[in-house]
């Protein structure tokens, strides 16, 4: 079993250059991203040694504070704050509230990765998961200001 504070999460799409540097480290952790599974399908070949849980684990693993530190990579920066890939807000809510640093890195753009397979939870690696006549939300970039990020709750 894991020990407290084990883990780095990385959220977000990291640059190349970030990816090789830490490619063999052994605490980094990576959730799965969906819809798009950027991390079990874009990262976990780029992270060797790294852990891969499901995204619906994350607040157990916060609860039980096996992580010491968010690795954020936003795409975009402007003079009100960060756009971040789907899901960025959840963790950074959850970071903030068990006490993690969030560690904010410029990455890559979600548009120059996403494979077209999953767009939204009606399908998983490309098939179908739901009824037909379920319609989706369909994720969109995030956002989250300045302000936001610097204070705690």
């Amino acid at each position: 079993m894991a020990k407290v504070g084990s883990f780095r999460l990385i959220w977000g799409l990291p640059p190349e250059v970030f990816c090789k540097k830490h490619s063999r480290d052994p605490d980094i952790l990576l959730a799965e991203m969906r819809p798009h599974l950027f991390g079990s399908r874009y990262l976990t070949r780029r992270f060797k040694r790294a852990t891969l849980v499901s995204d619906n684990t994350l607040g157990f693993l916060f609860f039980k504070k096996l992580i010491k530190e968010v690795i954020l990579f936003y795409e975009k920066k402007d003079n009100f704050g960060y756009t971040l890939i789907p899901g960025s807000l959840t963790v950074i809510i959850l970071a903030k509230r068990h006490q993690v640093p969030i560690r904010l890195v410029n990455g890559v753009s979600q548009i120059k990765i996403i494979k077209r397979t999953d767009q939204s939870a009606l399908t998983f690696l490309g098939r179908p998961v739901t009824l037909k006549n379920i319609l989706p939300i369909l994720p969109e970039p995030e956002f989250a200001d300045y302000k936001f990020l610097e204070n705690p709750f």
